[in-house]
């Protein structure tokens, strides 16, 4: 089963403001569905968006660089 937080417990979560979930939410960085008029977010989409989120921090800002063309 899959675990679901309303927006006011994942902006509990990610020490955020339930506004800047609903406007992640919007803008396709962070996913949901809707139940009846309730929003919810996915517990692996709030991991997903926190392993993105500290990606360039863990790599030092680096990226691999990109495969040359033959």
């Amino acid at each position: 089963m899959v675990k679901m937080f309303s927006v006011e417990m994942a902006a509990e979560l990610l020490n955020v403001s339930p506004w800047t979930i609903r406007a992640w939410i919007k803008q396709g960085k962070l996913g949901s569905a809707k139940l009846g008029s309730r929003r919810l977010v996915p517990q692996s989409d709030i991991e997903d968006f926190v392993n993105k989120s500290l990606e360039p921090a863990l790599t030092g800002g680096r990226r691999e660089p990109a495969a040359e063309a033959a």
